[in-house]
């Protein structure tokens, strides 16, 4: 798509082939995105938090009048408006000050960060660590009392969260008038959480990533992109890890440390804000590949280099074309770095290799003398 081409024309038959008509000189169309759904099932486990919130519905009910199932039906279809959004927070701070491979929940810490970006004043770390707390107990089978879950946060607890959050604000804003749970949280999501939390997916560079210019670097730079990328989306996976040839976020930023990429103008946050943008599509439509948020495929990879680009050369102070930029910056920096680096890495398993390889040589040799020496003659 969007593609300039020549082409001509000669037609062939059992006499031979003809003259080739005139050079027509044609564009191919712009390719239309494709219509995509946004995922708007409610998972179970959300729904399963109802148990959990009992203290929160019962209050609501006390304060409003509201039937407890009312006030329930209109908290679920708040969350299923704000899904995506949800979806991306939670990703974003997943990935965080994370040092595990594949992370999957959110820490303590973690949860403080997010509610210091999202500029909830209203809530005190008092507030935030009971928070924490109280979303990660449940009720104990066959008993009053709560047992605590564990110390990380789920997709679900971060919504309930969110939710005690959002009603914490409102209390303190209103003097605790207090409103209906689905009230609060469309609140505090639109007011905080989607201004602060959750990334624009269509900036202005997404549509130069899709420039004809952009795209022809890329291509010229793919054989060498590809090598690094699977070099590196490999070389940190120990014996039993997952044996994806998919990059996941950690391989990535090693990649870009080692090859001294991050920097104050592209720091390590600004890599995962990028690593969460390029797979928001796996995460908020449907038809997402299966775990596709976690990883980056190799087009991925392309996408998310050149932001990085993009924020250590910004284009509004460039004076020249972007892709121009790109090319240099390609061949003359980030590949022979990323080479560099890699050799680097590899060089103290190679050595390794090689010592044993001689150790074992050495073995053998003198084994063999040995065997030698058991067959030679005696003096006597």
């Amino acid at each position: 798509a969007d593609t300039d081409l020549v082409v001509r024309i000669a037609a062939i038959n059992e006499c031979g082939r003809g003259k080739w008509s005139p050079e027509l000189k044609v564009t191919t169309l712009i390719c239309p995105p494709g219509s995509r759904e946004l995922d708007r099932r409610i998972p179970q486990s959300w729904l399963d938090l109802r148990a959990n919130m009992s203290d929160l519905l019962s209050s609501a009910r006390k304060s409003s009048g509201i039937d407890e199932q009312e006030l329930w039906d209109d908290l679920v279809e708040a969350w299923r408006a704000h899904l995506g959004s949800i979806k991306l927070a939670y990703r974003l701070y997943v990935l965080l000050e994370s040092t595990a491979m594949e992370p999957k929940d959110i820490t303590l810490t973690q949860f403080r960060g997010f509610v210091s970006d999202c500029q909830i004043v209203e809530a005190t770390k008092t507030n935030v660590d009971l928070i924490f707390t109280r979303v990660n107990r449940v009720a104990a089978v066959g008993s009053n009392q709560a047992a605590v879950r564990d110390s990380r946060m789920g997709r679900d607890e971060f919504v309930h969260g969110i939710l005690r959050l959002g009603l914490l604000r409102e209390s303190k804003n209103r003097g605790g008038a207090g409103a209906s749970l689905a009230k609060s949280f469309s609140a505090i999501m639109e007011d905080c959480v989607t201004p602060h939390a959750v990334l624009d997916l269509k900036d202005e560079m997404s549509e130069v990533l899709q420039s004809r210019g952009v795209r022809a670097v890329l291509a010229k730079h793919q054989p060498a992109l590809q090598e690094q990328y699977e070099l590196w989306a490999q070389l940190e996976r120990g014996v039993g890890e997952s044996s994806s040839s998919d990059m996941s976020l950690n391989e990535l930023l090693l990649a870009l440390k080692e090859a001294k990429v991050l920097d104050e103008a592209c720091t390590a946050r600004e890599v995962t804000s990028f690593f969460v943008r390029v797979n928001a599509d796996d995460e908020i439509y449907l038809g997402g590949k299966a775990d596709g948020a976690s990883t980056l495929d190799f087009g991925e990879f392309c996408e998310i280099i050149a932001r990085i680009c993009d924020e250590k050369m910004p284009r509004a102070t460039a004076n020249t074309p972007f892709e121009t930029t790109l090319d240099t910056w390609l061949g003359l920096f980030l590949l022979p770095a990323l080479r560099n680096a890699g050799r680097a890495r590899l060089a103290p398993a190679a050595n390794a290799r090689s010592n044993k390889n001689v150790r074992a040589s050495k073995g053998i040799s003198a084994q063999s003398s040995s065997q030698a020496n058991s067959r030679r003659p005696s003096k006597a």
